[in-house]
């Protein structure tokens, strides 16, 4: 009687185990485990600057803020940095590590012109592939960030 129990105890835990993850919906994570995941992938990209995902200050100002061409400008670094160093007139500060989670504030429309910057130009480098791959076709990352703006003489804004 005992080997019958057990055997029976024993298909039911195999059962339980072998339907256990066919049956249970995995948990969609939360903002924050997204947030935690975004900053936990990059974290340790400092090094990271690709060539490929560079434009430079003198060409974003004569091209884009001179000629008063309607642009969305996106500022990821931290806030302690926009309150510190400064911004560019206009900027939208979204610190890269919270981008997954502030999508809606970005342009709706995918052929809007983005120019993106960090302080020195590898966090916005990591931002021009991940809104290219969000399907926005005009993007452009500020190479050498905001120290090549104020380097060249440009004007910044402070709080």
């Amino acid at each position: 009687m005992r080997i019958k129990v057990l055997a029976l105890l024993l298909v039911v835990l195999f059962a339980a185990v072998a339907l256990g993850p066919t049956v249970a919906q995995p948990a969609k994570p939360t903002q924050e485990q997204l947030v935690l995941l975004w900053t936990e992938t990059f974290k340790n990209l400092s090094g990271f600057s690709p060539k490929w995902a560079r434009t430079s200050a003198k060409f974003i100002k004569e091209n884009f803020i001179d000629k008063n061409v309607p642009i969305f400008l996106l500022d990821v670094r931290e806030l302690s940095e926009r309150k510190d160093v400064g911004f560019i007139k206009g900027s939208v500060t979204i610190p890269l590590p919270t981008l997954p989670a502030n999508l809606a504030r970005l342009p709706a429309d995918k052929k809007t012109i983005i120019v993106q910057y960090c302080a020195a130009g590898w966090r916005s480098a990591i931002v021009l592939g991940f809104l290219n791959q969000l399907g926005y076709e005009n993007v452009y990352g500020m190479d050498s960030g905001i120290k090549a703006w104020t380097d060249a003489g440009y004007p910044i804004d402070k709080e």
